[in-house]
Formats: C-alpha cells, sequence, structure tokens
C-alpha cells in the first residue's frame, strides 16, 4: 500500500472512565502484558505485510471525537480512516451521513467470521449497517452485561451449584431471587438494612435494561424491514418489567447500589466492588469491566450470564451496555482508491485480532487471571455468543430509556411512564428514518 496511513480515532468516555481506549489500539512497544503485547504484535503484522502504518488518535471524551469526525467528513480532507463509535450515537451519525454503510464498503466481507455475525441485527437500521463489532476492539466485551456470585457466600448457605442451574437453563429472575432470600442480613445489627449490611443481589440503575433484554425484549425492537418500532404496549414487556421489580425492589433481597452515591457518599463502583470482595453479596450484575476490579478478592467468584425472564427462553442474552460500548465505523472519505485499501486492511486487522487479541483478552486475562475456575470459559461463550443491542436506548427515542431512574424509588408504574414517552418516541423513530431513507 506504499506507506499509507491509517488513522484510527477513539474516545474515552470522559477523561478518568474505566471504559477508556487510550491503550486499545495502539502501544508504542512491548511490556509483557498479554493484551499490550497482543496489540502490539497484531498491529505490526499489518503494518508490515501491507507496507502501511497506523495512528491512533485518542480523544478525552464523545463530544470531542464526534466533532472531530463532522468537520472532517464537512472538510473531506479524510483526516480519519476508522472511527470507534459509541453506541447514543452510530444511529445519528451514519443518518447524517457522517458514517458510511458498511455494506457498501469495499473489499470488505461482513458473512467472514472474524466479523461479529450479530452486528447486522443489532446495528442495522433501514437495511443499512453503520457500525460493526469485531475482536479489534475489547470495549464492547468489556462493556457486555452479566452477572457475578460470590462462591464462599453460596457454599456458605448450601445453595445449589449456580453453574449447574446456568446450564439446565433454570437460571431465571425468579430462580436468582429465590436463591438469594436467606442471603441478606444486617451484619451490623442496627435495625436497618442499608449499606452497611449483606444482600442477596446487588443491581444499579443499568440493570433493568439488561434484565429486559436478558428476557428476551428491549425498549424497542425493528420491524420486517428493518426500521425500529417501540415495545410500550407490550404486554411481555411490562410484565417482565413487573417480575423484575418483584425481585430487584425487594430489600430484603437487594440493593440499588447507586443508592451510596446519590446520597452524597463515594463512587458507588468503588463500594459495590469492595463491598462484594468483602463477602457482602451473593450476586451483583456487572459489566464485565467491573471484574478487573476483583481480582484480589479473597473469596472465589464466578461469572455467569444475566438471568432469563422464563425458563422455555431458548438462549441467554447478554445486553451490549448503551452508554459505554464502542463499534467500528468508517467516516465518509471521498477518496475512493484509499477505501479501496482501508477495507483490505480492515479485514486483515479483524482476522488477526481474534487470532492474537482474543486469547489475551479471553482466555489469558478473564480465564486466568480474574476467574478461577474452568467453568467461567464456558460462562463467558455463553454470554458473548449472542449479545444484543436495544435501540430504544441506544438512539434514545422520547428519552424512554431515563425510565431506569424509576429503581432509584422503587417506582414500579411503567405503564404510566411509557406513555409519556410514546409520542415523542415515535417522532424521533420517524425523524430518524426519513432521514436514512433520504441516503438511498
Amino acid at each position: 500500500m506504499g506507506g499509507t496511513n491509517f488513522t484510527i480515532l477513539t474516545n474515552n468516555w470522559n477523561a478518568a472512565d474505566s471504559f477508556a481506549m487510550r491503550n486499545e489500539i495502539f502501544v508504542d512497544e512491548l511490556n509483557g502484558e498479554p493484551i499490550n503485547d497482543a496489540i502490539y504484535n497484531r498491529n505490526l503484522y499489518v503494518m508490515e505485510k501491507y507496507n502501511c502504518s497506523i495512528t491512533h488518535v485518542n480523544m478525552d471524551n464523545v463530544e470531542q471525537s464526534n466533532s472531530k469526525v463532522k468537520k472532517s467528513v464537512k472538510a473531506a480532507d479524510g483526516a480519519y480512516d476508522v472511527f470507534f463509535v459509541r453506541h447514543h450515537f452510530y444511529h445519528s451519525l451514519g443518518a447524517d451521513g457522517y458514517i458510511i454503510d458498511l455494506y457498501g464498503m469495499p473489499n470488505l466481507d461482513l458473512t467472514a467470521p472474524y466479523w461479529d455475525q450479530n452486528s447486522p441485527k443489532n446495528y442495522s437500521l433501514c437495511n443499512k449497517l453503520f457500525c460493526v463489532d469485531s475482536d479489534i476492539s475489547i470495549c464492547d466485551k468489556d462493556s457486555t452485561a452479566a452477572m457475578v456470585f460470590n462462591k464462599k457466600l453460596a457454599e456458605d448457605f448450601g445453595l445449589e451449584d449456580v453453574y449447574g442451574v446456568v446450564d439446565d437453563y433454570r437460571w431465571t429472575i425468579d430462580k436468582m431471587g429465590s436463591m438469594a432470600k436467606d442471603v441478606t442480613s444486617d451484619i451490623n445489627g442496627d435495625g436497618v438494612l442499608d449499606q452497611y449490611d449483606r444482600y442477596g443481589i446487588y443491581y444499579e440503575r443499568d440493570t433493568m435494561l439488561a434484565f429486559l433484554s436478558s428476557g428476551g425484549y428491549a425498549l424497542a425492537l425493528k420491524d420486517e424491514d428493518d426500521i425500529p418500532y417501540m415495545t410500550f404496549d407490550n404486554e411481555s414487556v411490562l410484565t417482565i418489567l413487573n417480575d423484575m421489580a418483584d425481585v430487584l425492589y425487594d430489600g430484603t433481597l437487594s440493593w440499588n447500589t447507586m443508592y451510596w452515591e446519590s446520597n452524597g457518599g463515594e463512587d458507588f463502583n468503588d463500594v459495590k466492588n469492595r463491598n462484594f470482595s468483602n463477602d457482602m453479596a451473593l450476586f451483583m450484575w456487572v459489566r464485565i469491566d467491573n471484574t478487573h476490579y476483583l481480582r484480589d478478592m479473597i473469596s472465589d467468584f464466578g461469572i455467569i450470564p444475566c438471568p432469563k425472564w422464563k425458563e422455555e427462553q431458548q438462549e441467554y442474552r447478554g445486553w451490549i451496555n448503551a452508554w459505554t460500548s464502542v463499534s467500528l465505523s468508517v467516516p465518509n472519505n471521498p477518496d475512493a482508491e484509499k477505501m479501496e485499501n482501508l477495507g483490505i486492511m480492515l479485514s486483515d486487522w479483524a482476522w488477526v485480532s481474534t487470532k492474537m487479541l482474543k486469547p489475551a483478552y479471553y482466555d489469558t486475562v478473564l480465564n486466568t487471571k480474574i476467574t478461577r475456575d474452568e467453568e467461567s470459559s464456558h460462562m463467558l461463550d455463553l454470554i458473548f455468543n449472542n449479545r444484543v443491542n436495544d435501540i430504544g436506548a441506544k438512539a434514545m427515542f422520547g428519552g424512554a430509556q431515563d425510565f431506569i431512574y424509576m429503581s432509584m424509588t422503587n417506582d414500579r408504574d411503567f405503564t404510566s411512564k411509557f406513555a409519556k414517552y410514546a409520542s415523542k418516541a415515535q417522532k424521533d423513530i420517524d425523524k430518524l428514518v426519513a432521514k436514512i431513507e433520504e441516503l438511498g
């Protein structure tokens, strides 16, 4: 490729966030850490094979990177070849023409196994695909929802084998509640259940969306024409939310870990990770990223999928977080020859990432450095092999994703809440669809 340089644009969620991408795409040297060295070696492979270079530009926040892409496309300067877009923005950037429909990308075979085959189902809109997942990035894996459980507490309370429950496809919201019911205890004896006591379940606001998806539904689904529609009037959605509230809103079972911060305490992530490490909860809802902060935990823990709604569901579903995740997109670039080369480079970059980076992340780090049993490897397969997207939450139709704040007050009047969102949500969908259809 004659020394062509490919510039990759990324961003941190914010300047200090754990879902940063500053060291995810490009590193300067080997340092003996598995992920670092895998990134270095996969990039070296691509650069040597194609006589090209890779430049990584990482911004401190989402707004900065989105602005960079928009300015570049408007100027037609081709400044950025790849953009790892945060999920709240792929739909609007695509509809406005800033990132391209990958179905039309030259030399890019999206049916190849190194591209996530769930991506078309997850991200396509009006039969256009503005972003795709692969093993090039690990942020999308870190952003996937799951549960962890404390093995010591499970043994102390004589619970049945948690992994066995999952493997038998009996792992549901109700089953989680029944297993957790005897664990909650007023540890400090003050007669009040609060953050200083032990609980069966730790959860947070995002858990509401994660369990809706793991239960087989979403705020918005897509019809046969790949057009989104809201599920506000779906009785099953309302039922699953109420079943979820029966467990999560029950103060003798569960504790919303975000109460700490909302009541003026320290960062809720720090507290929940510390408390879980100190055997203060049996189950905890997490994004996979959270497990990195449990590696020094004395008691053993395991990773399992989010629970299903009903046993008869055929598979577990791993919700991709609406706020923190990223996917690969390609800014609109007028240089046709470079786009041809980019398609070739991306294909090999994704392929070699599956060969090098995926084992470093998945096998070495998760299965050896964090989790401490063979079963967790199988559980990760269940989580990652069927990851799901909720376009209703990602595109924020009508602001409906904010229903998760109902969990902060144990509000379960979902029907009334959704009624307030309905009109604006439909207008947002109609506007988005019209823009995408104008692209041709």
